[in-house]
This record gives C-alpha cells, sequence and structure tokens, in this order.
C-alpha cells in the first residue's frame, strides 16, 4: 500500500530484521529508557518471525524506512 509516498511492507528478510533491530528497536529503547531498558533479544525475534510467532511492520518515506514495529502473534 502506497500513500503521500508513505508505505508499508512485512518484511521476513533477514537483513530488514538486522536492520530494524540495531539501528531502530536497540537504539530507541536504550534513548528512551536508558539503562532500565529491556529488549528483546535479537535472536528471539527472529525466532518469533521464522515460526509465525510476531512479524515486523516497516514504514517507508521513499525508499527509506521511517519507522517499525514488531507485533506478537
Amino acid at each position: 500500500m502506497v500513500k503521500n509516498d508513505i508505505s508499508y511492507k512485512v518484511p521476513t528478510d533477514t537483513g530488514d530484521l538486522d536492520y530494524f533491530y540495531d539501528e531502530m528497536y536497540g537504539p530507541h529503547m536504550h534513548q528512551k529508557h536508558r539503562e532500565s531498558a529491556f529488549l528483546m533479544s535479537k535472536e528471539e525475534m527472529m525466532s518469533r518471525v521464522s515460526e509465525d510467532r510476531g512479524e515486523l511492520v516497516m514504514i517507508y518515506m521513499g525508499r527509506e524506512a521511517v519507522g517499525g514495529s514488531f507485533i506478537f502473534l
């Protein structure tokens, strides 16, 4: 779906999941919660996706990833 050059996708590629975890999720959680941040491990996130127990929704503006959310199923 695309509207106003904003789109989303549900990636399963490990590169997309790595990017979300390393560049978005981890830094955001540490910035907002400092030392009290409790992060899901990257391994747990990957496991949930591979076992259909979770999915990542990535938001794009044009070709640039601007946000995302991990949804537990």
